[in-house]
């Protein structure tokens, strides 16, 4: 598993706001997981950061320690706050299970004041694109069956490209993008744009 930097996130799918000249903006915001140990929430909030996505599960038994803990004190810092799953298709054919294993972990997270849930997918390729995107559509499908609310799904361009099929691309996306400039978007593959 690799380990998780701050990354700051150019997420304005659904983020934007619309400053007095009607100049569209971006929210900064972050994802931690138990890669970065205890987060000084308030320090995250001074440096300009107004949301963050918590790792919450990955594949169907293990829940970040760090979770509970980053979702409230990033939410008393004033952070607008979020869960994720990291998934795990490349050693667990049964995507309904691990998106009940997240609702069953993030479900007081997943309601309103908090971000819309997130599949965080960066193994699988191995299965083609056809299998692959049959596992996603069954986690993103489980999820909203559960909780009412449609998860968002983090790629890179690299699997935005290559390993997943157009069903996909009806999912709201969240583009795996290190570095912002305006001249040079993202490569969104199968999506046809991204805000």
């Amino acid at each position: 598993m690799k380990k998780r930097f701050y990354l700051i996130i150019l997420l304005t799918l659904f983020l934007s706001l619309i400053n007095a000249s009607g100049v569209s903006a971006t929210v900064p915001g972050v994802d931690v997981s138990h890669w970065q140990g205890t987060v000084n929430w308030q320090n995250v909030y001074s440096s300009g950061q107004r949301f963050a996505f918590a790792k919450a599960t990955e594949g169907t038994s293990f829940t970040d320690p760090q979770f509970t803990i980053n979702i409230a004190n990033g939410k008393t810092a004033g952070m607008l706050m979020g869960a994720y799953h990291f998934a795990r298709p490349d050693v667990n054919t049964d995507a309904a299970i691990e998106a009940r294993y997240f609702t069953s972990i993030a479900r007081p997270y997943l309601s309103r004041g908090y971000l819309r849930p997130v599949l965080d997918l960066e193994k699988g390729s191995s299965l083609g694109k056809t299998a692959l995107s049959n596992w996603v559509k069954t986690w993103m499908d489980t999820v909203k069956t559960d909780t009412g609310i449609e998860p968002i799904i983090y790629v890179s361009s690299n699997y935005a490209n290559n390993y997943l099929d157009n069903s996909i691309n009806k999912y709201d996306l969240w583009i795996a993008h290190w570095t912002y400039n305006p001249a040079n978007p993202p490569n969104t593959g199968i999506w046809p744009t991204w805000d």
